[in-house]
């Protein structure tokens, strides 16, 4: 399995998990009558257009920009964002231990400084 792969099962996991939480948000929030049933299909139809998204940093950037319009969204948005910056900060500490391992110091600075 190639990285790209990989990364491809990811964003499709991340959606499929995204979109069950959407729901959950929407079914709920129909049940205490603060999103109505038209509300909820145009919150679903808007999601959809976001789709399909290249990478999970596309997919976040996307249900952001739609949590500024439903807070349904941007109580997904903000169950997710965190964890993927966490997963962004581990990847650019491993790139730096690796440099650095290697005696490359000058190119884990670059890293820390946000270039690969």
């Amino acid at each position: 399995m190639s990285a790209n792969t990989g990364n491809d099962v990811s964003v499709k996991q991340l959606i499929s998990d995204i979109e069950r939480d959407l729901l959950f948000h929407i079914i709920l929030n129909m049940r205490h009558r603060k999103i109505s049933v038209g509300e909820a299909q145009l919150l679903a139809q808007d999601f959809l257009t976001l789709l399909p998204s290249k990478d999970k940093e596309e997919l976040l950037n996307k249900l952001n920009e739609l949590g500024k319009i439903y807070l349904e969204a941007n109580q997904v948005y903000v169950k997710y964002a965190g964890p993927y910056e966490e997963e962004k900060r581990q990847e650019v500490l491993k790139a730096m231990r690796d440099h650095i391992k290697k005696g490359e110091i000058e190119q884990a600075l670059a890293v820390a400084k946000g270039g690969y």
